[in-house]
């Protein structure tokens, strides 16, 4: 077998001989041979026999022989080929034992694979329970019907999907059993296997309580009911649940039902009688995998026309596509899966590249398939659709009466009898109570990975495809829980790396936690490989076991037979219906050998790329080992001898793991000590890069994550929410009623502590939650969030003639196109207006009381305004007031002489400053960010081009949901400095909820908060200085008798002190001040000495943490 090699540390490079190294156990016939290279050294080897075995490197000792003497290796020493392992008794992993049993809930597909998983690991303590009365599982016993079929091939959907077991004898001959020759297959293969001595059917789990605190030793007590038998308490080790996808079908009504003459079901079940549509126009409601294979069920029961309609057009899928997929040696590209269908949509005269879930660029090298319902895979659709028996309408009804279909175009579908709703399906809550699910932390409840729940991730997001069938991944979710449960030491640094997405239940979409999408489902599948080697190898058979059975199963010239047989099946009974034109089968051998050329060809490219020799397609991630000196990891060499095996590289995660285990802590040379400072500085520098979480203890971490799902609950977040917007209401008020603080002075003291308290506390647990950066600061300053994105307006009839004219229609469109981010962007406006018109009520509402001030000569000067009123009421009197005058000095109107220079031309210098950085920053903030920011909006769209059908954002779950999941989380690593937290999503990505950010909305959630971000910067300087101008600096305090501080028996304090001849400064930096004297400043300002200050004393000043600030006096020193 093809292997990777250790290829040794110290100062010289890796030698290009291999040798084979034997390692035997002292009492044990066993005998490992590893391939190595000349100079790997011995702590190479013990590491990867730490992770093989998962015991710590320090238990094993290597002894070799010299002469007729044995010596104990160093771990620096290079490894002798024949040596003595001590301290295991096996080269197998010893196998974790559960005082309990295990319990598996569901004896479906993933259920009864493992049970049988079990069995063959030898292990018989289990129990799988069901509430129905045999096996199969939900989906085939309730919603499928007597009439349906398995889309995909049989060859790669059967319970004896595995390596050394068979598969049914029919298979080759039927290649899409029916739901009742599925379900005698699930029973005759678990009657074969000893299945069923440990199922208990009619059995249902009511309810789950967790016993005990300790973590590694906590059990569950389930209580179950079995139909005619008293309720018990199981008590069970770990509970795997898995309850499918297709449980509750959606439901949806139109007005008018009660007047239709004819049958109106959901087409799942035996609920409705097939007979009924022959002869009759039956309309299909959606275009999922069910409509289409009830396409094929109208077909056979001879319906007159079929009317498929849906708001939006899936990619449905032909069956030599989905055949070309699951024989695929690797992952298929979305570019060659849709040039594969390339034969069957040109016979109805379509695009499927035109379809709104195919992304792509304007080459079409890079494309990725994201629809919300899965592929309908059958053959009939096209061919009803060629020949017009099955006509797809993108439409929704609006209302039905009689036997009439009247659709929302106008259209109305005459002589319907049957309405058919396939709309999708709903995920059970129940399932999230029974586990008591908080989050879903990959297939694991609350991160533990006793609870273990899988179904099928839901729509189709990828840009390549591995499979479009079944029991790839029940074998895979099967093995995979069964190996933790084996090794849960495997399981710490999965649970301590936070390195899994995130999923939690939004009720609003009717999204229980348990049920994910199918990204989701690729990044948990990924992080397993990366992180698990014994996941990561189990993989190279199942891996290519997929292809295997395929070709054994259905090989192309007996497929390809099957596929002509029944479409002229279905073409002889359509056009015995009166319908001409029905092609013949598109697809040909050629054809079929021409693509899996080109999967080759892509294969080889792909290789290549990534500099890989052509071979096999997997290998086994090995440890990544460092040079002496090395910084970055070198690539591994794989022995020359052999060929490549797969791309699975080697993570950081796991050089984390060696060099935090301890096993490099007694170095027997300086190559050792040197190699070893070089795996700890990797493993520190990429745990943070990989998410790890370093120096906290495990109580410290849990307490943390604690109060992080508690913060971040969506209860309390509301509730913040409302305490932010109570407080920005709370100063309007204040404003608007008491500027001057004299009318209800308790009250709003009340208001405000309440709130600072409140804001106080709310810092501290969002301190301690997430990570410290320059952003945690910035929200010491609260607002209002932003409001979600407006919904694009519809144009109005006044505007139906633009629509004719391309040029007008552009311009309409980008302008409705740019209404959301216009709206953010103003509210944005809006809110930073109001912040600084609180802060001007404050600052400048008396000035000019009794209709005058004093100018920058001292002189006395009348300040009243045209309207009779005092300067300071007038403009900012009161919060409305102030609102407007700065609205004015965003338009520009004559805001320069009537607003600021009869501030600006006071007599007080630092105050003048202060006015001329307030409205400075005003404009900068205002009138050039925000109000460009709307122009930008705007531009952008006058210049983008009309967006592409495939780029707009989804409006309707065909078969699997109206609404797309949010709730996709992936943990964030943040680097101080960089105000952009990374977080890995496809398509662009940014903010972890899976889902591109589309360039055509100008501002989302998302944006708008970065931009709020930027924006409080400058926002937060203007705070702090105005708070330490207006409500610390007491200018006339400033001013002491220099003359007794020289003396040192009297020092300046705010509020008292005489007024003296001098200027100073006081600048504060940390904990300390000092107060400098100027010489030069003081007589350019025309005193007449210099007097020298004494030494700073810090118990005579107030003691300032991290602040600076300048305060002279009213003379202007140089």
């Amino acid at each position: 077998m093809e292997v990777w090699q250790p290829k040794g540390i110290g100062s010289d490079p890796p030698s290009l001989s291999v040798k084979e190294v034997q390692i035997k156990i002292p009492g044990c016939d066993e005998v490992l041979t590893l391939p190595v290279y000349t100079n790997t050294k011995v702590i190479e080897v013990k590491t990867l026999l730490e992770d093989r075995l998962g015991v710590d490197a320090d238990r094993l000792r290597l002894v070799y022989k010299t002469g007729s003497n044995y010596r104990q290796h160093q771990d620096c020493d290079e490894i002798a080929r024949h040596v003595v392992l001590h301290g295991v008794k096996s080269f197998r992993r010893v196998k974790k034992h559960y005082e309990f049993p295990h319990l598996i809930i569901g004896a479906g597909h993933i259920g009864l694979k493992f049970a049988m998983t079990w069995l063959m690991e030898g292990v018989t303590n289990f129990l799988v329970v069901d509430r129905k009365a045999q096996v199969g599982g939900t989906s085939w016993l309730d919603q499928a019907n007597s009439t349906s079929r398995l889309q995909t091939e049989v060859g790669v959907y059967h319970l004896e999907y595995h390596e050394n077991h068979g598969w049914p004898d029919w298979a080759s001959d039927n290649p899409w059993p029916s739901r009742d020759k599925l379900l005698e297959h699930f029973q005759d293969v678990s009657e074969r296997y000893g299945l069923l001595p440990y199922v208990r059917l009619n059995t249902s789990a009511n309810s789950l309580n967790v016993i005990g605190k300790e973590y590694w030793s906590q059990s569950y007590e389930v209580t179950m009911k079995t139909k005619g038998k008293e309720e018990e308490v199981f008590r069970a080790a770990s509970v795997s649940l898995f309850p499918g996808n297709l449980t509750n079908p959606k439901r949806v009504t139109y007005p008018g039902e009660d007047t239709f003459e004819g049958d109106i079901v959901y087409g799942i079940s035996n609920a409705f009688n097939y007979e009924k549509v022959r002869g009759n126009n039956v309309m299909i409601v959606g275009s999922g995998a069910f409509a289409v294979e009830n396409v094929r069920t109208c077909v056979e029961f001879c319906a007159k026309k079929v009317y498929m309609v849906c708001r939006r057009k899936t990619i449905s899928m032909p069956r030599l596509v989905s055949w070309f997929i699951n024989q695929s040696a690797q992952a298929i590209s979305a570019k060659l899966t849709l040039d594969s269908m390339t034969p069957m949509y040109d016979l109805i005269g379509v695009d499927q590249w035109s379809y709104y879930s195919v992304i792509s660029n304007e080459a079409r090298t890079n494309v990725t398939i994201k629809q919300k319902a899965r592929f309908g895979i059958g053959d009939v659709y096209f061919l009803a659709a060629a020949c017009g028996y099955c006509e797809h309408i993108v439409d929704d009804t609006k209302r039905v009466s009689g036997n009439t279909i009247h659709l929302n175009s106008g259209r109305k579908l005459e002589d319907v009898r049957s309405i058919l709703k396939l709309c999708g399906f709903n995920g059970e809550f129940a399932n999230d109570r029974l586990l008591k699910i908080k989050e879903l932390y990959g297939w694991w409840v609350n991160k533990d990975y006793r609870r273990y729940i899988v179904a099928e991730p839901i729509f189709v997001d990828a840009g390549n495809f591995g499979s479009t069938s079944f029991s790839p991944g029940a074998i895979n979710w099967s093995e995979t829980q069964a190996h933790l449960l084996m090794y849960p030491k495997d399981w710490e640094p999965l649970y301590e790396g936070n390195c899994f997405p995130v999923h939690e239940a939004d009720e609003e979409i009717s999204r229980p936690a348990y049920v994910v999408e199918a990204l989701h489902g690729s990044l948990v599948g990924l992080t397993l490989g990366a992180m698990v080697r014994g996941i990561a190898e189990r993989s190279m058979v199942t891996g290519p076991l997929k292809r295997q059975r395929q070709l054994e199963i259905h090989p192309p010239e007996k497929f390809l037979e099957c596929c002509k047989r029944e479409w002229n099946e279905w073409k002889t009974t359509i056009e015995d219906l009166g319908y001409t034109g029905a092609p013949e089968y598109p697809y040909t051998l050629d054809m079929v050998k021409d693509l899996m050329q080109q999967e080759m060809t892509e294969l080889a490219r792909q290789q290549a790329s990534r500099d890989m020799p052509p071979g096999a397609d997997h290998f086994p991630p090995q440890l990544l080992f460092l040079h002496q000196g090395q910084k970055e990891p070198k690539e591994l060499r794989p022995d020359p001898r052999v060929g490549w095996q797969h791309l699975m590289d080697i993570t950081m995660s796991e050089v984390h793991h060696v060099a935090t285990k301890g096993q490099l802590k007694k170095a027997a040379g300086p190559a050792e000590t040197e190699a070893r400072g070089d795996l700890d500085k990797v493993g520190k520098s990429t745990s943070t890069k990989s998410g790890l979480v370093l120096g906290w203890s495990k109580s410290a971490k849990k307490t943390k994550e604690v109060v992080q799902r508690v913060y971040t609950n969506m209860k309390v977040q509301l509730f913040v929410a409302a305490l932010i917007a109570g407080n920005f209401v709370a100063n309007i008020i204040e404003k608007s009623i008491d500027p001057a603080g004299t009318l209800y002075p308790d009250v709003f003291y009340g208001i405000e502590t309440f709130f600072n308290v409140m804001f106080f506390m709310e810092l501290c647990v969002n301190m301690y939650v997430e990570l410290p950066g320059p952003l945690s600061m910035l929200r010491m300053m609260r607002a209002p969030s932003p409001v979600p994105s407006i919904p694009p307006v519809q144009a109005g009839p006044g505007t139906e003639s633009m629509g004719k004219v391309k040029s007008l229609n552009k311009i309409m469109a980008s302008l409705a196109k740019a209404v959301p981010g216009v709206a953010n962007a103003f509210f944005i406006l809006l809110l930073v207006m109001s912040i600084y018109a609180i802060i001007a009520v404050d600052l400048f509402k008396d000035y000019g009381k009794g209709g005058k001030y004093i100018n920058i000569k001292g002189n006395e000067v009348a300040l009243i305004t045209s309207r009779q009123q005092e300067y300071g009421y007038e403009y900012f009197g009161n919060f409305g007031k102030s609102l407007y005058t700065m609205f004015q000095v965003l338009t520009g109107e004559s805001w320069a002489e009537a607003v600021a220079r009869p501030l600006l031309l006071g007599n007080n210098v630092v105050e003048a400053f202060g006015v001329a950085f307030f409205f400075v920053s005003f404009i900068v903030v205002n009138g050039v960010v925000l109000i460009n920011v709307v122009v930008a909006v705007l531009l952008e769209k006058m210049v983008d081009d009309e967006k592409d059908p495939q780029e707009e954002e989804v409006e309707e779950d065909e078969e699997e949901g109206e609404e797309e999941d949010n709730n996709v989380h992936w943990p964030m690593t943040y680097e101080p400095g960089n105000a952009k937290a990374w977080s890995p999503g496809i398509n662009g990505d940014a903010n972890g909820d899976g889902q591109a950010i589309d360039s055509e909305t100008a501002l989302g959630p998302q944006a708008v908060v970065v931009l709020a971000q930027v924006v409080a910067v400058p926002i937060t300087v203007v705070i702090v200085a105005f708070a330490i101008f207006y409500y610390v600096a007491d200018l006339d305090a400033m001013k002491g008798d220099m003359k007794s501080i020289q003396d040192g028996d009297q020092s300046p304090k705010f509020g008292e002190g005489t007024p003296g001849d001098e200027d100073w400064y006081i600048l504060m930096a940390g904990h300390a001040c000092t107060v400098m004297h100027i010489s030069e400043g003081l007589r350019q300002a025309g005193l007449s000495e210099s007097i020298s200050l004494p030494v700073w004393q810090p118990e005579l000043w107030v003691q300032t943490q991290k602040c600076i600030f300048s305060a002279p006096t009213d003379r202007v020193l140089a």
